[in-house]
């Protein structure tokens, strides 16, 4: 089923504010775009053209469905060949000349630009995918803009990166306490055994990033947000999010409170 009023992938990229030379970080759901494949690859020609070759774009590039939150036990992530199922256009993204994958078994991301190669850089040494030297890390480090394509606000992994700085401070565990031993076979073809610390279920299914944004008056004045009849789209600069979410996440904290993203549903 198709949602939202199809728009132009052009018309998309002017309403965000998409320029040459940005560093972009893409979650995205042609269905609710109302994007058929022939769609898709027209809004990727449009990104590419538009960020240019001073430019980068990163995608998340899961090989499981996002709601199962993890690999099946004993899967092997073959970084050249193991399909993104994180959507249309993310596999399309995997398979652009010139883009390159990190070698994370969990979280990983694909990457095309001039900082391509930087950002996905020695991920399978990382042990928090969300700490410091991680590709998610780096994109704020770089001030990466965050987007939306037919998504709301609540897809953004990025929040686990203000995590990945406070969760020591949490009443709870948000990370696993063990990290998780999985194989990858890196782009050389070699397989090895990679560790990881992930997100667990029960933090990844609570978490709710769009209530930081409607904590922050500076995130809502940044925050470009258009409805195309239930097809969302909405960009939002990186570095802020992540500053915001210090700061709002450590004022809830020293009055014993969660930071908004993660407090319960009422």
């Amino acid at each position: 089923m198709k949602f939202g009023a199809k728009v132009p992938p052009r018309q998309v990229l002017d309403e965000l504010g998409i320029e040459s030379g940005d560093v972009l970080f893409i979650k995205a759901s042609m269905n609710f775009l109302g994007y058929g494949p022939g769609d898709t690859l027209e809004l990727l020609d449009c990104l590419v053209e538009r960020v240019g070759p001073a430019g980068t774009i990163l995608m998340p590039s899961f090989p499981y469905p996002n709601e199962k939150g993890q690999p099946e036990s004993g899967a092997v992530f073959d970084v050249r060949s193991s399909p993104s199922q994180m959507g249309l256009l993310t596999e399309m993204f995997r398979r652009w000349p010139g883009a390159v994958r990190s070698e994370h078994f969990w979280v990983p991301v694909a990457a095309w630009g001039s900082l391509a190669a930087e950002l996905v850089a020695g991920q399978a040494e990382i042990l928090n995918p969300f700490g410091p030297g991680s590709s998610y890390r780096r994109l704020v480090d770089h001030g990466a803009k965050m987007v939306g394509l037919g998504v709301s606000t609540n897809y953004n992994i990025l929040a686990h990166v203000a995590d990945a700085v406070l969760h020591e401070r949490y009443p709870f565990r948000i990370f696993t306490t063990e990290s998780i031993a999985a194989r990858i076979i890196d782009r050389d073809g070699h397989e090895r055994t990679m560790h990881s610390v992930l997100v667990t279920q029960e933090r990844r299914l609570q978490m709710k990033p769009s209530r930081l944004v409607a904590a922050s008056g500076q995130l809502r004045r940044a925050l470009r947000f258009f409805d195309h009849d239930g097809g969302f789209v909405w960009s939002l600069p990186a570095s802020l999010y992540f500053e915001e979410s210090l700061r709002i996440g450590r004022a809830a904290l020293d009055v014993n409170r969660l930071p908004p993203w993660l407090e319960a549903q009422s």
